[in-house]
């Protein structure tokens, strides 16, 4: 074939390639939907929380799953945002405040997503300069079935130069810690003319459950 019909040369070889590996492929879910019948992911479960409960004097326990750390989440306590806390002026459907429209809606998306707990403005301790200090993220994501944290910064107002010079500064200190857009964190930005839509934030989310 000449060369100008180089894309279906290419689209050949790879049906050719998938027809080969096809077979192989379909044997290996098989095998991992055989393994996800039988994976006895409960009693691994209930030993972690009978460890959990008989040496507590250990400080960093042998086996630590999702749950444990679920529970962790769920205990724990922290001191919110003192700045301005006028500007806590929009309540969630269930009862929390937040300070800006769009923070309200990502609050409530991620409220009624079951796989998810989430924490507004919860203290995350960082490096910067040598020392080290804490930062406040819009919200700090608790994904149920694997554990993973997710930290999500919503810029609300790139009109201002201050503001924009402030959120850069805030998102490469994530950098400088080793959290990386799209690994750890997510970050969504709007202005006056380009408000944040409701499927920007679903996309969002959809994004973190994969991560």
């Amino acid at each position: 074939m000449p060369k100008k019909n180089l894309k279906q040369i290419q689209a050949l070889a790879h049906k050719k390639y998938f027809a080969k590996i096809l077979p192989t492929l379909e044997k290996n879910v098989q095998i991992l939907r055989k393994m996800q019948q039988t994976y006895q992911y409960d009693i691994i479960n209930a030993v972690s929380m009978h460890l959990r409960d008989t040496i507590q004097d250990i400080e960093s326990p042998f086996i630590k799953e999702a749950d444990l750390l679920l529970l962790d989440w769920e205990k724990e306590a922290y001191e919110v945002n003192q700045r301005y806390p006028e500007s806590l002026r929009f309540e969630t459907d269930h009862g929390e405040m937040v300070r800006s429209k769009s923070e309200l809606i990502i609050a409530n998306a991620l409220a009624r997503e079951e796989m998810f707990l989430y924490k507004y403005e919860r203290p995350l301790q960082v490096n910067h300069q040598g020392r080290r200090i804490t930062i406040h993220p819009d919200f700090t994501v608790f994904h149920k079935k694997t554990g993973k944290i997710t930290y999500w910064e919503h810029a609300g107002i790139m009109d201002d130069p201050d503001y924009g010079a402030d959120f850069v500064w805030k998102s490469n200190l994530y950098l400088e810690n080793g959290l990386y857009q799209g690994r750890d964190v997510i970050f969504t930005y709007e202005s006056a003319e380009h408000p944040l839509q409701l499927r920007i934030v679903r996309k969002n989310i959809d994004w973190i459950k994969e991560m």
